[in-house]
């Protein structure tokens, strides 16, 4: 039975590949009504999720709308769910499965502009409207902080939508005010670019013959598996058990509720945590990117082995406990690396001196007549981090700054120039992920380049920090922002507390000016990498700073996105030696059976469709025995 069972799962993977996928699928979109991204407080908004039964909006930081579940409807393209009355801690970005974004503003104008993107070619009517009275008064309009029409109407209208057109977008009215910023974004119709008389593939040529390609090799790959699996237990030289197991991800509730502001980021709490709480956690950003993953244990048992979370770093000294959940005092505990026993302590501890690869592996402890603890995994790594408090890399003199050495016990800071930071030697700390130091008051002979090394010669990141003895500085982050993220880019004055007109430059040219002194850039990319700096009008201008992105996804798409035919042949001549294996192991495990198995009663089976098919999907089946 249980070859049975794997054979026909095998099965159903072959002519799930086989089988011609649809290469379009309805995406589920979100829109708002009325469509614009500014609002008045008290207004109402509606939310339309389409392609989906069910309308469950989140918000950045507020998370999933509570409204929802007693507002949401069917609509004719999904559903929807209704804010009744917005406020302002109700601005900020929103979406189901696609970005959408609203403001509330809680002054008297508005700028009525699209929600959701324009089609290049359209015209779109900008709108500025005043919460007090309905008749026109006159009004500027701006872009990118730089006035670009005055109008009497209160509208003003952007013929035949392009590319070029793409902004931030505000308007003012004399005497009524000015409203927030809203960006005015374009696409592409697809529909109309790309219409012929039959429908056309989404994919370019090149990349469907690869599509194809690969999809053969998998199918291959996987029949030759089936028949080297069939053979090798026919042969009785492999055996196939059941295995409960489990995959499923989901979002710590209580996050919401815990979560909290760090020197380094931010924090959450599960306050208890219980045998099923045990598994693999990780978090991701909005762009998708995924942090490093921690397996935790929770046992109910009366022992547990208290190993480092994080990866130890090489070269360093590590001290591995055995602990007792009754009694607070050490006893005597054995411990045990990958099964095998290592080492008796009478302490109840265990030190390893000078941490290298070899000792990667599985630990546990036991303590004699109480109990034994479940295993953890130690890693060791090479790699280390540097951060600073604040999160930026210009400072105004007697500012104090605090390095965050992650991974280390002991942060040693190096200046390029000046050597060991002294008074690391006193304001040493330990912290959650390492340690950290502080230098109290900075002036501009502390500008340069800071790292720090372990015992072992590794040294960290560098960070590049100015200090000024100006009034002017440009706040942007220390530490390198990750693809597709949303970073803001402020122009701070030393003597003025509230935000002054500011202009950005990149690379030197003017390329933003801001009534707030502060520039976004959204879904940032490699392109956005440069020398950044602000002025403020008769306050001066701030040092420049490199705004550096990563993307620790890159590595895996740059893999993909470099495939080339020898790649290809490599994996078709893997498949062919595959198969020929395949076929040696069927042939020789099916002759080799007793002639009993081949006349013993057989089993039939008939293939139905499913009732239901789930959209991108190639079809459903269902086994269902026949009598």
């Amino acid at each position: 039975m249980e070859v049975r069972a794997l054979c026909i799962r095998l099965l159903m993977i072959i002519m799930v590949l086989l089988c011609p996928h649809s290469q379009k699928a309805d995406a589920a979109s979100l829109h708002i009504f009325p469509n614009r991204l500014q609002f008045f407080e008290y207004e109402a908004v509606t939310f339309y999720c389409e392609g989906v039964d069910y309308c469950e909006v989140v918000h950045k930081v507020k998370g999933k709308i509570k409204t929802c579940p007693k507002t949401n409807k069917r609509t004719p393209t999904g559903s929807s769910c209704t804010i009744t009355n917005v406020y302002r801690d109700d601005s900020g970005k929103y979406w189901y499965e696609t970005e959408g974004g609203i403001r509330s503003n809680t002054g008297s104008v508005i700028l009525e502009s699209p929600a959701v993107p324009l089609m290049e070619g359209e015209d779109v009517a900008l709108g500025c409207r005043n919460k007090t009275t309905s008749f026109n008064f006159t009004t500027d309009f701006y872009k990118d902080g730089l006035h670009i029409s005055t109008n009497s109407t209160q509208n003003m209208t952007i013929h035949r939508v392009s590319k070029s057109d793409e902004g931030y977008y505000k308007c003012s009215i004399s005497g009524a005010g000015e409203s927030p910023e809203s960006w005015l974004s374009t696409t592409v119709d697809h529909l109309k670019t790309h219409h012929t008389d039959t429908e056309t593939d989404p994919f370019s040529e090149a990349s469907c013959h690869i599509y194809l390609i690969l999809r053969t090799v998998s199918t291959m790959v996987m029949v030759a598996l089936l028949l080297v699996v069939v053979g090798l237990l026919n042969t009785g030289k492999f055996r196939v058990t059941k295995t409960n197991s489990s995959s499923v991800s989901w979002k710590i509730k209580s996050c919401n509720k815990t979560n909290k502001r760090t020197p380094t980021g931010s924090s959450c709490k599960i306050k208890t945590a219980y045998t099923d709480d045990s598994g693999e956690y990780w978090y991701e950003t909005e762009g998708g990117t995924r942090s490093n993953s921690i397996n935790i244990s929770v046992t109910d048992g009366p022992v547990i082995l208290e190993s480092p979370a994080v990866p130890v770093l090489m070269e360093e000294t590590l001290t591995l406990s055995c602990r007792n959940k009754i009694a607070s005092f050490n006893f005597k505990a054995d411990f045990y690396k990958d099964g095998r026993h290592i080492i008796g302590s009478s302490t109840g501890n265990m030190t390893i001196h000078r941490v290298s690869k070899s000792d990667e592996g599985l630990y546990k402890c036991s303590i004699s007549g109480v109990g034994e603890s479940p295993e953890s995994w130690l890693q060791v790594t090479d790699a280390i981090s540097l951060r600073i408090v604040p999160n930026r890399l210009q400072f105004f003199e007697y500012e104090t700054v605090t390095f965050h050495c992650e991974g280390v016990n002991y942060c040693e800071v190096v200046h390029k120039f000046k050597g060991k930071i002294k008074s690391c030697n006193i304001s040493n700390e330990t912290t959650p992920t390492g340690s950290s130091c502080m230098i109290k008051t900075v002036y501009t002979d502390n500008s340069g380049e800071y790292w720090y090394e372990t015992g072992g010669g590794t040294r960290s990141n560098r960070i590049n920090m100015s200090v000024t003895d100006g009034s002017v500085i440009l706040e942007s982050p220390a530490v390198p922002v990750l693809m597709e993220e949303t970073v803001t880019l402020s122009c701070r004055n030393k003597t003025a507390s509230t935000n002054l007109p500011a202009d950005f430059y990149k690379n030197g040219r003017l390329i933003h000016r801001s009534s707030t002194g502060s520039m976004t850039i959204r879904e940032v990319s490699k392109s956005d990498e440069a020398l950044y700096k602000c002025s403020i009008s008769g306050a001066g201008e701030s040092p420049e700073s490199w705004l550096q992105v990563t993307d620790s996804r890159q590595e895996g798409r740059d893999f993909f996105s470099a495939a080339s035919p020898w790649i290809i042949a490599i994996i078709l001549l893997t498949a062919l030696l595959v198969g020929i294996v395949g076929l040696y192991y069927f042939g020789k495990g099916y002759w080799d059976r007793d002639e009993d198995i081949l006349y013993s009663t057989a089993n039939y089976y008939t293939l139905d469709l499913g009732d239901t098919q789930p959209k991108g999907s190639c079809i459903s089946y269902r086994l269902q025995k026949e009598s």
